[in-house]
């Protein structure tokens, strides 16, 4: 069995993996599922925290798609576009200290 030096196995790994955003791939009018985790505990999250997720169309149009409670550290949100082409979303918490669920990006 070769074994690949740890240096030689990471030039492998593509530059898009090592990006801070997250990219997804889907076709026209399936729907997206992103999951959320949140950073700190919520003793009332689906009383206290607002998530939305807004995304840019590639004509520049933004959605705002409310995230919902999924149980535990969990919020999800679900997005399906009619358009093909680079969708980009970020994130907005009320709380925005939680790392996990403002500013993410995508």
């Amino acid at each position: 069995m070769k074994r690949i030096p740890i240096l030689a196995a990471l030039l492998l790994v593509p530059l898009a993996a090592l990006s801070a955003a997250e990219t997804r791939n889907s076709e026209a009018n399936v729907p997206l599922e992103i999951t959320l985790d949140a950073a700190k505990p919520h003793p009332e999250p689906f009383l206290k925290v607002a998530v939305d997720m807004v995304f840019t169309e590639p004509s520049g149009t933004r959605k705002i798609v409310p995230a919902f409670w999924a149980g535990g550290n969990q919020w999800k949100v679900r997005y399906a576009s009619p358009l093909v082409g680079t969708h980009r979303y970020r994130s907005e918490c009320n709380d925005t200290h939680d790392v996990g669920l403002h500013g993410f990006t995508g």
